[in-house]
């Protein structure tokens, strides 16, 4: 199994720091807290491999990828397990689409915000 290719360049464009939450927290904390909060609502664990991209709220929800797809530019998922007993659905494709196209959009906020940041001057 093997990292899709949206996902290398990704990290090989951003370097060492990628500033979403794998790079920022530990991987292996946000797999536990996510199998933690699947124990915790009595939800089947999800079967196929994955990989955390983001998560809010120790991992009441998080962004994922699914490793075994076979594509270039995966479907980024949510999941949202702390919200299974409002009647959410566990899994929801984000809006965003593609892994691509939500790093696109998380550059674009960075950037608004770095803007923001400069004009009142605290950059």
């Amino acid at each position: 199994m093997t990292f899709p290719k949206a996902y290398k360049e990704f990290l090989f464009l951003a370097g060492k720091h990628t500033f979403i939450e794998a790079d920022i927290m530990d991987w292996d904390w946000m797999i536990e807290e996510a199998e933690e909060r699947f124990e915790q609502y009595n939800i089947p664990k999800i079967k196929r491999p994955i990989w955390i991209t983001d998560q809010l709220d120790q991992c009441e929800q998080f962004g994922f990828i699914y490793l075994d797809e076979g594509v270039e530019d995966p479907i980024i998922y949510n999941c949202r397990p702390g919200y299974v007993q409002f009647g959410d659905k566990l899994i929801k494709r984000r809006p965003q689409g593609t892994f691509s196209n939500y790093i696109n959009i998380c550059v674009e906020r960075a950037k608004i915000i770095d803007k923001s940041l400069k004009k009142r001057g605290n950059i």
